[in-house]
């Protein structure tokens, strides 16, 4: 298969998947009162910081290259987990939050490995039906309602999502090239800091917001912002996308036109234009088919598209950085995301300050790291 055509699969199927992803948050919405909502976000919020490991070893993965042989082997291991977290998900009766939460997280640690390990073997098919596996069969669990709709089912919902997933990649691998040979141009602790400022900036971006503000503001307050989400997480799943064909790319110095629009601010220009346009919709959107009334304030959809724009504009910045062996400067940006937040929760600005400064000092960071990657980008031309 040729490389266009392999692409465009990818970006087909995880459109497909990003579609079904925010299907399953509508579902959810209206499901769900707004009270159990919100306690699901803030749970998934909470928890996606204790499953770094998925992504820490899917960011090793695009580096790091283990043999068949010990593929077979972990393949043994993770089944078997995951017939044993199967079961106990699906015999548990008492509807134990921790329970699903610690294999939520062993589940999300063994996908992400198979995932990286697919995405550097298989490249982008298998990785993208992986993700529409995990899509679908979040959307049909909760489209079908098996279980009464609770937070709790949510929960169980997304933890059962992801057996087929781990099935699929653990049957892909084991059919894969044996031979297969890449080489590595990144030393072992470039490998390790790239894994940790990715794998960190992913957890981060679709969920600090949620983290910093469900502390900060009332309930009411809260709970509109999480209506709000709804609509800035049709940005995060575009980037995702983007995110994810680029990253192989990157680490393999394609020099895409893409990528070189990164340096610019073309994103910054496209998310004020999905801000807009998402903006403009949210009431009917709210009113008409989440059946809220009263509908999120537009100032809070718009604002939040905005600010995650820059989170997944620098987002793609911190991949670029890791891919130019620049891994220390996209871990610097990661710290200093980590610092605003922690500063933002101990003083505790209205929501609209909040944005403001958010905002703020998102850019600037995007800043320093333009300023490291053209600085990088001339260095290289001239030797």
């Amino acid at each position: 298969m040729s490389v266009l055509k392999s692409i465009s699969y990818f970006i087909a199927i995880n459109i497909a998947a990003g579609v079904l992803n925010y299907l399953f948050q509508v579902v959810g919405a209206r499901s769900l009162s707004i009270e159990d909502f919100s306690k699901f976000n803030k749970w998934y919020a909470y928890t996606t910081m204790f499953a770094l490991t998925g992504g820490l070893l899917q960011n090793a993965a695009n580096f790091y290259l283990i043999p068949h042989k010990q593929i077979i082997r972990q393949n043994v291991i993770f089944v078997v987990l995951a017939i044993i977290g199967l079961g106990l998900v699906l015999s548990e009766r008492s509807e134990s939050t921790r329970l699903f939460t610690g294999i939520f997280i062993l589940f999300a640690t063994m996908n992400g490995w198979l995932t990286g390990q697919s995405q550097v073997r298989l490249m982008y098919q298998t990785m993208a039906f992986a993700g529409l596996t995990i899509a679908a069969v979040k959307v049909g669990l909760a489209g079908f309602q098996i279980w009464p709709s609770t937070t709790e089912t949510y929960i169980k919902i997304i933890t059962l999502a992801f057996v087929p997933s781990i099935a699929l990649l653990s049957y892909r691998l084991f059919k894969s090239e044996k031979n297969l040979n890449i080489q590595v141009r990144h030393t072992s602790r470039e490998v390790i800091s790239a894994a940790i400022a990715i794998s960190v900036a992913t957890a981060l971006v679709p969920q600090i917001d949620i983290l910093i503000l469900s502390k900060t503001l009332n309930k009411n307050t809260f709970e509109a912002f999480i209506q709000a989400s709804i609509f800035y997480k049709v940005v995060f799943f575009f980037f995702l996308i983007v995110a994810q064909w680029l990253l192989p790319q990157q680490t393999l110095d394609q020099g895409l036109s893409i990528i070189r629009k990164l340096y610019t601010f073309a994103p910054l220009a496209l998310g004020l234009a999905a801000a807009s346009i998402l903006t403009l919709i949210s009431e009917p959107v709210s009113v008409n088919i989440m059946n809220w009334h009263p509908a999120p304030p537009r100032s809070y959809v718009f604002f939040s598209c905005i600010n995650m724009s820059l989170l997944t504009w620098l987002f793609l910045l911190i991949q670029e950085a890791c891919a130019k062996r620049k891994a220390h400067v996209a871990l610097g940006s990661v710290v200093g995301l980590i610092l605003l937040g922690v500063f933002q929760y101990l003083t505790g600005w209205s929501i609209h300050i909040y944005f403001a400064i958010n905002g703020a000092v998102t850019f600037f960071l995007i800043l320093i790291l333009l300023h490291f990657l053209k600085k990088t980008s001339s260095s290289v031309t001239s030797s």
